[in-house]
């Protein structure tokens, strides 16, 4: 009778399964045993309680927690039709390019789940972060609870202290009465074979793989000795931002063709330079794999860099003080009464993940000294919801 896994072993089976494997314990109460992934034999995969090496006694494919990251990217990348990269384009109004560029795969293990590779700046694959389909009656994720009615953003207080070392700019898009587009549909045309199709219906959930791995910016690869880094919010929209950025044509005088009045006001501003020409030789583009995710390590990247942060154009929503806590609760938008007390309660923590997520940017670079320049972008309510909505204009 094999004993009880501990936490390290419990870890390993977990990383395994995380990525669609079903491992399960073996005779050997050392290893558990499933089928192999890449020969697709029964009972030959095995893996290492203790250390989580696995070695197939078939195929022989065998090797650490970040060598079946590697190899199982490798396998699901060769088994990715322009079809499917077709109709993912579709579903998230970016081109076939885009993705096929950002190395997007469709999982060999899972056949409607989507790998997002996280690469070290060396191009090592760190992490394999899988979109799932979230199916139309699943609910969703109701917001963590703050205590003490601060902040529901983990580290997060008031407005982070003075620091010489760090210069923070904040631009507010300005709007001109009459001249304002309407709001935008998440969907957009997709250009990726010339035709106009409209994004289907459908959205996905970003999940990380378990232990080892840890959580990581999106795009590092692509980052090298850029001086101007524009920090976005989530996997798609660092897609989106990239893709902007790729297909913007540069005259020599006057505005490039193409690119919205929103992105115009972002380049020469306060005296900086214009940062978005010619694009992606001088701006990296990078994505944090959630708005409440911003790690003080990650600060050190930036040295001597413009750092722009365009996180989501989120609505303020309130956590009432009554009711959270109960099953089926969601925090309400804030200029509503909450649907369970039916506003009988009018106290509450107000929340804005866009808003909350740059605090603590801003908070962790403050706290690390780094030398940086910051320059915060501030949206107004009318203004695209998120940079996949900005695409659509």
């Amino acid at each position: 009778m094999s004993p009880p896994p501990t936490p390290t072993t419990a870890n390993n089976s977990l990383f395994y399964n995380s990525l669609g494997m079903n491992l399960r314990p073996s005779r050997d109460p050392t290893e558990f045993v499933g089928q192999c992934p890449f020969c697709l034999t029964e009972k030959h995969f095995m893996v290492s309680r203790k250390q989580g090496i696995y070695n197939c006694l078939l195929c022989g494919r065998n090797g650490n927690h970040y060598t079946f990251l590697q190899d199982l990217y490798k396998e699901s990348i060769q088994t990715t039709t322009s079809a499917d990269y077709e109709t993912l384009s579709q579903n998230r109004g970016l081109t076939t390019k885009t993705l096929q560029v950002a190395g997007l795969a469709k999982s060999s293990l899972r056949p409607d789940v989507w790998l997002l590779p996280s690469r070290s700046q060396e191009g090592k694959i760190l992490n394999l972060y899988q979109a799932i389909p979230i199916k139309k009656d699943q609910p969703h994720e109701t917001p963590s609870r703050p205590t003490n009615n601060q902040s529901p953003v983990r580290g997060l207080g008031t407005r982070p202290p003075p620091n010489r070392s760090l210069r923070l700019q904040q631009l507010q898009q300005p709007t001109t009465k009459g001249t304002r587009r309407p709001p935008v549909p998440r969907s957009r045309p997709n250009h990726a074979n010339g035709s106009p199709n409209q994004r289907t219906a459908g959205s996905y959930e970003i999940r990380s793989a378990s232990s080892p791995c840890t959580q990581q910016l999106y795009g590092l690869e692509s980052y090298a000795d850029q001086r101007t880094v524009i920090l976005c919010e989530g996997h798609w929209d660092r897609l989106a931002m990239w893709e902007i950025l790729a297909s913007l044509e540069l005259p020599s005088t006057g505005e490039p063709s193409g690119l919205n009045p929103f992105l115009w006001n972002l380049r020469p501003h306060r005296g900086l330079p214009n940062y978005f020409n010619p694009i992606l030789s001088k701006v990296a583009v990078l994505g944090v794999p959630g708005c409440n995710i911003f790690k003080a390590d990650w600060c050190r990247l930036f040295r001597n860099c413009l750092v722009i942060i365009l996180y989501d154009n989120d609505p303020d929503r309130v956590i009432c003080s009554k009711c959270r806590g109960t099953e089926g609760y969601k925090a309400h938008p804030a200029h509503q009464p909450c649907p369970l007390c039916n506003g009988n309660e009018t106290t509450g923590t107000t929340i804005n993940p866009g808003k909350d997520g740059m605090r603590k940017v801003l908070k962790e670079f403050a706290d690390t000294g780094v030398d940086v320049d910051l320059l915060q972008i501030n949206w107004k309510p009318e203004d695209p919801k998120d940079i996949r909505d900005l695409l659509n204009l």
